[in-house]
């Protein structure tokens, strides 16, 4: 054999050994975390399965879950789905979704891992970046709670990492995996809207363009069906509720950072003048019966998801309607003040993302724990490195898409420089924009692409350096 032949295929082996021993090393790693956990006493939460407003009445989903899927404008399918099929098929449901949840947490940590590699990054930080990753008490709040947030931040990372591995071996299974995790997050998720995958194609486009490449058609094609799923899901909502959207809540999201924010004189003159309606002075996500005498009388619609007393009852609809005449109101009148409550919102943006009252008791459980790690990630509570965390991200980001070289890693793959900058950007921007209150559970789901970035661009200084001297 050829010597040149032989170094090649003793590099490929090492390379190969290398990956092997990495994953043996996330797997312990994400096993001894678990064990840590178990001691502290950390349980699976699911007590908000009849109690959360982004769920349907679990007797819709054991005994009517297709119809009520059918008729679901609060929110997109797929997770009230699982929960159907959890709730019809296990006699013990909440030790099925604790095991979907611990096995999504394991297929995380995979994917993170191989999306480092992918990245270049040596496998001594990747292992260490993981460490990091595996001890943050908010992943392990997050994955013991029944909720989405797992999911999304499951389904990101997963997405990313097939973009790496589709630009790593030019095989077309892995970009038909990234559409179908991509697809599944859309109907997850009402925060990611069509407009976010038009945003990553966008930006990959631009970077293909400055670096005189011809678009790849494959990307368009296979993008173009996860587009289409939730366009047609949009277009049932606009046929069925007249609202184009996959969750007929954004008057309702609007309303929390805008006009409840408006002092009770200015609230009572733009209401004596009909500039708004009198839902403002309500405010968003009551109970129905607080909104009882603005609604006026109409027969039930028949359809249990429907009439029942759930945020998914038809007469929302009307409710987040007029919520959304107001808040778009409160904006234009007041711009300052939307950016003041903007401002608060970023404030709550970056706090630990463990800062939610349905975390109450795990939190504690893991007090110890967390206060060890904000005292490393966050010094004395301050914000300012998550913040310069998030700008150095989309920096590195914005930067790999920007250059017209593609020496370095993510200059050349730059759909996976896309897909994570948008979703930085996109979950940023929306997540302080469009809500208040809960603004830190948005960032939860980037988290990890941000740390992903950040050890990529330490590897990139250390190898830049390291060529140097």
């Amino acid at each position: 054999m050829h010597p040149a032949a032989t170094r090649d295929s003793l590099a490929a082996r090492l390379r190969v050994v290398q990956l092997e021993w990495g994953i043996l090393e996330v797997i312990l790693c994400f096993a001894l975390s678990r064990i840590l956990w178990a001691f502290l006493g950390v349980q699976f939460d699911a007590t908000g399965l009849d109690r959360y407003w982004q769920f349907l009445p679990s007797d819709l989903l054991r005994t009517d879950l297709l119809r009520s899927l059918w008729h679901l404008h609060a929110q997109p399918p797929l997770f009230n789905a699982f929960l159907g099929l959890g709730l019809q098929l296990f006699d013990d449901p909440t030790a099925f979704f604790h095991l979907v949840f611990a096995a999504s947490s394991l297929a995380l940590h995979l994917a993170f891992f191989r999306l480092l590699t992918v990245l270049e990054v040596p496998r001594r930080w990747a292992v260490l970046a993981l460490v990091i990753f595996s001890l943050n008490p908010s992943l392990a709040t997050h994955e013991n709670w029944l909720f989405y947030a797992q999911a999304e931040v499951v389904l990101l990372a997963a997405a990313a990492a097939s973009l790496g591995q589709f630009h790593r071996t030019d095989r077309a299974p892995f970009l038909w995996l990234w559409a179908l995790l991509v697809g599944t997050l859309l109907l997850t998720r009402a925060a990611f809207h069509p407009l976010w995958l038009l945003l990553v194609l966008a930006l990959w486009a631009l970077s293909r363009w400055r670096k005189g490449r011809t678009l790849d058609r494959r990307v368009l094609r296979v993008a173009a069906v996860p587009l289409l799923l939730v366009l047609l899901w949009m277009g049932k909502n606009q046929l069925l509720f007249g609202d184009f959207s996959t969750s007929s809540w954004l008057g309702m999201n609007l309303a929390r950072v805008s006009v409840t924010a408006l002092p009770d004189p200015l609230l009572e003159r733009h209401l004596a003048r009909h500039e708004l309606t009198p839902f403002a002075q309500v405010g968003p996500f009551r109970p129905l019966g607080d909104y009882a005498v603005l609604l006026p009388p109409r027969p039930p619609t028949g359809i249990r998801a429907l009439d029942g007393q759930n945020f998914n009852n038809s007469r929302y609809l009307e409710v987040a309607h007029a919520l959304r005449h107001d808040s778009l109101f409160f904006i234009r009148t007041y711009p300052g003040d939307y950016l003041d409550r903007v401002h608060d919102g970023v404030a709550i943006f970056l706090e630990t993302t463990n800062h939610n009252a349905q975390l109450h008791d795990n939190r504690e459980r893991l007090a110890a724990l967390e206060s060890a790690y904000n005292a490393a990630v966050r010094p004395g509570g301050s914000p300012v490195i998550v913040l310069l965390a998030l700008l150095a991200a989309l920096a590195v980001g914005l930067q790999a898409l920007a250059t017209r070289k593609v020496a370095l890693p993510l200059e050349r793959n730059d759909l996976l420089a896309a897909f994570l900058t948008a979703t930085v950007l996109w979950v940023s921007c929306t997540g302080t924009f469009l809500e208040f209150g809960e603004n830190n559970r948005f960032r939860f789901g980037i988290d990890p692409l941000v740390l992903v970035l950040l050890v990529y661009a330490l590897t990139v200084l250390r190898r830049t350096r390291l060529k140097r001297t």
